[in-house]
């Protein structure tokens, strides 16, 4: 068990993904270097990565080989650098599917604290009628796209399914 593993965030990885420049400038700490070989001198142990703060930035999950986003077998065979330039290159959304998959399987759980010392006071003032008509037909255009999309992959795999069904409901609670 990692705990605190936010302290192995700064790696800088090679092509075989093991650390490189540790120790030099921030490139890569010595602790995000032990983290790395810790789970390469035990490819069969079970590794569970706790913390309570979350991945800021994609470039931080580099330690977090044991999540199955990279390496044989993935969509990024040649390791985390192949799977960092994807994410850059598809931007946050490609991060914001990443997360929902993690936590679909189990392999993330994100908390939240409570709300239970919080005070707030419910205020109902929708504006006047062209706020409301406005505010209705994006309503009625989320509505219908959602349903188009769930038409057009009638047939598709689940997996396809579940992930355009998500991001169409993510763009609707924005």
């Amino acid at each position: 068990m990692l705990d605190e593993c936010h302290k192995a965030k700064t790696v800088d990885l090679d092509e075989s993904g093991k650390a490189k420049n540790v120790g030099k400038s921030v490139k890569c700490s010595q602790t995000a270097a032990k983290v790395v070989e810790l789970q390469a001198l035990l490819p069969r142990a079970r590794i569970v990565y706790c913390s309570a703060t979350s991945v800021s930035e994609p470039k931080n999950l580099g330690f977090m080989s044991r999540l199955g986003l990279w390496g044989p077998g993935t969509e990024h065979p040649q390791g985390f650098n192949q799977f960092l330039k994807g994410l850059e290159r598809l931007g946050t959304g490609a991060m914001e599917l990443h997360a929902m998959h993690l936590k679909s399987t189990g392999s993330i759980c994100a908390r939240t604290l409570s709300y239970s010392a919080c005070e707030f006071e419910m205020v109902e003032d929708v504006g006047d009628d062209n706020v409301r008509k406005v505010y209705n037909e994006s309503s009625e255009l989320w509505v219908d796209l959602h349903t188009k999309m769930a038409d057009r992959c009638a047939g598709k795999s689940t997996f396809v399914l579940f992930y355009l069904v998500n991001a169409c409901e993510c763009l609707c609670s924005m």
